[in-house]
């Protein structure tokens, strides 16, 4: 990951997420989501994949937890346009 070589490569891109005035997003919307019994890891994790997807990257969330992969599929999920005869 030090040298930035695919696919270990440091993405410091999100840093913006982690300024002042997004942590305090963070920090006021958490609330209502631990509320669901959405943990503050998985808030956060949700937060960072819907940033890479919003940029315009494909997401894949590595885990087994079936909570976060429907962040997964909602964020990635863009329907097809319609095909058409030739």
């Amino acid at each position: 990951m030090a040298e930035e070589e695919t696919p270990w490569a440091a993405f410091s891109n999100q840093s913006p997420l982690w300024e002042p005035e997004q942590l305090i997003d963070l920090a006021t919307n958490w609330p209502a989501e631990a509320a669901r019994e959405i943990s503050i890891g998985d808030f956060t994790i949700s937060k960072v994949a819907d940033f890479y997807a919003n940029i315009g990257h494909q997401v894949e969330i590595f885990t087994g937890d079936e909570g976060l992969k429907v962040y997964e599929t909602a964020i990635n999920f863009k329907p097809l346009p319609p095909r058409r005869r030739k």
